[in-house]
């Protein structure tokens, strides 16, 4: 018996040790340095919220590629291009927004597309607490820039119902 008590404790350490890889792995892929393709995708994604801070509307709206979709965490569908640029219009006149922070979680890039996940967080002149959310973003790379393909945001405090008729 005293045998298998030894091979227990010999292989519960070794799961220890093993999880304890895996975990260490984990926030390396998270907090990962990012290469040269995926420093241009996050400078893009930076570019668009200066382009917010500064209300610079027409900016945003030549980073999106005609027909991509934005889904705001206040709606419960996604808005085309035309319409979702607005918003940030919208946005703007009732809490202009005064500073920003962002915080990549993963870029992952596969030939001209790349998916960008993040945290972002802003204050406005009208809401001093910071507005925090999630998102998600893809985009493709078109005549050498990477545009806006679409993405989704969503609340960290708040999330919508999804419509009645989804149920």
């Amino acid at each position: 018996m005293k045998a298998q008590k030894g091979n227990y404790k010999k292989s519960a350490i070794l799961c220890l040790f093993t999880f304890g890889i895996i975990v260490f792995c984990s926030f390396q892929v998270c907090a990962m340095e990012l290469n040269e393709t995926q420093k241009e995708v996050w400078k893009t994604v930076e570019a668009t919220w200066d382009s917010f801070l500064k209300g610079d509307f027409e900016a945003i709206k030549a980073l999106a590629l005609e027909g991509s979709l934005k889904w705001w965490p206040d709606l419960w569908y996604p808005r085309k291009k035309n319409f979702w640029h607005g918003i940030y219009y919208e946005k703007t006149a009732f809490n202009k927004p005064v500073s920003y922070e962002l915080k990549p979680v993963a870029i992952q890039i596969v030939g001209d597309v790349a998916t960008v996940f993040y945290y972002y967080k802003w204050k406005g002149e009208k809401k001093s607490d910071y507005l925090k959310n999630r998102e998600f973003s893809t985009y493709i790379k078109q005549d050498g820039k990477w545009r806006l393909f679409g993405s989704m945001t969503s609340s960290c405090d708040i999330i919508p119902d999804c419509p009645a008729e989804f149920y």
